[in-house]
């Protein structure tokens, strides 16, 4: 790998996040017919699609990257409210209306 280029190196880590670490990755697997299905490597690419964005998250919190965190707020809504933690979710959509519907730019 030291031979590759940054071209290279980008396409092939943009290659191992679409196939083990994507939503897209997931819904391939899920029409997939049951004879063929591996509930294991699906489980997996879960996994990664969701720790990605963890340790995204966790990384912007660290350095103060708001603009990333702004980014991240719709995943983590959904996140959420998909997990029935309606608490958090009623926070996380109070904060995106504050900074995109009612806040002034110097609240912001």
């Amino acid at each position: 790998m030291r031979e590759e280029t940054p071209e290279d190196l980008h396409k092939l880590a943009a290659e191992i996040v679409n196939k083990y670490a994507s939503t897209h990755s997931l819904q391939e697997l899920e029409e997939q017919v049951d004879d063929n299905k591996d509930d294991v490597f699906a489980q997996a690419v879960l996994w990664n699609r969701d720790i990605l964005n963890y340790i995204l998250l966790d990384s912007a919190i660290k350095t103060g990257d708001i603009g990333c965190i702004q980014d991240l707020l719709p995943q983590l809504l959904f996140r959420f409210v998909g997990g029935r933690n309606s608490k958090y979710a009623i926070e996380v959509l109070e904060l995106i209306q504050g900074l995109y519907r009612e806040w002034s730019d110097d609240l912001r």
